[in-house]
């Protein structure tokens, strides 16, 4: 699964999402440019889940959450069929490429 997480008290979206990233990977990151939102039912409620595109650095400077029993870094192809969730992977499929080509960008 992607990076995702519930929003801190008075957290705004881009800082939750670069705090989850940190924590479920180890790796800060640089936030660009808003990539699109899904939305669906997680048990009663509703779950909204933003994307962005982040630069991590080279080496990861924190220990992952305990929870994590790993991460990994993959190609885009292998992160779409690694998915599990349907909303991602047509998120991924339609957006990724955008974001690859955002990223080579100076």
């Amino acid at each position: 699964m992607l990076p995702r997480g519930k929003l801190r008290r008075n957290e705004r979206p881009v800082r939750g999402a670069e705090r989850e990233v940190v924590e479920e990977t180890g790796f800060r990151v640089e936030v660009g440019e808003f990539l699109g939102v899904i939305t669906y039912q997680a048990g009663r409620r509703p779950k909204v889940v933003r994307f962005w595109l982040m630069r991590a650095e080279a080496e990861p400077s924190y220990r992952v959450m305990k929870d994590i029993v790993a991460a990994e870094w993959l190609s885009l192809a292998e992160a779409i069929e690694w998915l599990s969730n349907p909303l991602e992977k047509v998120f991924l499929t339609h957006i990724g490429r955008h974001a690859i080509l955002q990223a080579k960008q100076p």
